[in-house]
């Protein structure tokens, strides 16, 4: 009698502890999924921020720019794209 009251209360011991267990991954988990959701809406705004800082560059070189100078801001523009993919990648 005394073994299976002993051995109820391990039992309930068991599940407390796996349900705790549970519960502290689950958060682990939460804040893991969050970190890198961050990490990747930063990433997004630099990207954009670059190609914008790109877009005001290239209208900039065509308004002051005529002819063969416009092929010369397209160079420029596309030789700054690379750059940011480049240090994107990196």
């Amino acid at each position: 009698m005394f073994t299976d009251q002993l051995s109820a209360v391990f039992h309930a011991h068991r599940e407390r502890i796996l349900l705790a267990s549970a519960g502290v991954l689950m958060l682990i988990l939460l804040f893991s999924v969050g970190s890198v959701a961050s990490a990747q809406v930063n990433k997004a705004k630099l990207r954009e921020a670059a190609h914008a800082s790109q877009y005001q560059e290239l209208a900039q070189c065509l308004e002051n720019s005529r002819g063969a100078q416009i092929d010369a801001c397209k160079r420029q523009v596309g030789q700054a794209r690379s750059q940011t993919l480049l240090a994107e990648a990196g």
